[in-house]
């Protein structure tokens, strides 16, 4: 025989059902903020939604976010202090939770300065974050962005540009270095 357990308590009977949405594929997810998110969709590359707190393959109907007002690509999520970074190519935005705390506020952080490797982002042990950009690596701290790759300037120019997306990195917290690992020049792999 076959024992089929009810752990549902009656109480859920009386629950409203949440107004789930279908899930498209997506290519980048992230935790942060108690919630998962999800974005850059198959279909609509510039979207992010968050899930329902503590069920974080649950999203639900008309909660999507784009952070930038043309719909580009989200091309990486960072989850920070209070937030998280959310960026395209070329900005970087921060989402927040709302001061009624029933949605989420976004704000630019910088209107020309991106992420070009999703796998180039890592978290510091200082809360800070590191990640590559068109013009070299970054590093977000206390609400700004500043370039921290200018005294190894002449290895960024030889990078092969075209495959900058297949950049990674991790921080080694035995020796204190953020490292990523990058074509350069002609090369096809890091």
């Amino acid at each position: 025989s076959t024992v089929y357990p009810d752990n549902a308590p009656d109480s859920w009977l009386l629950v409203e059902p949440l107004d789930a949405m279908p899930v498209s594929p997506f290519r980048y997810y992230r935790v942060a903020m108690g919630v998962g998110w999800a974005a850059n969709f198959e279909g609509a590359p510039g979207k992010i939604v968050p899930s329902v707190p503590g069920r974080w393959g649950t999203f639900l109907q008309d909660t999507e976010i784009y952070p930038d007002p043309s719909a580009r690509e989200i091309t990486g999520l960072a989850p920070i202090g209070g937030g998280m970074l959310a960026f395209t190519e070329l900005s970087t935005f921060f989402i927040e939770r709302n001061s009624e705390g029933d949605g989420y506020r976004v704000a630019p952080v910088n209107p020309s300065i991106g992420c070009v490797a999703p796998s180039s982002i890592a978290s510091q042990p200082d809360g800070s974050v590191i990640w590559l950009g068109r013009e070299g690596f970054y590093q977000y701290v206390a609400g700004k962005i500043g370039l921290i790759s200018s005294s190894i300037e002449p290895a960024i120019r030889r990078l092969n540009r075209a495959r900058l997306v297949k950049a990674c990195a991790a921080f080694d917290p035995r020796t204190k270095e953020y490292r990523c690992w990058v074509p350069t020049e002609g090369s096809l792999t890091n």
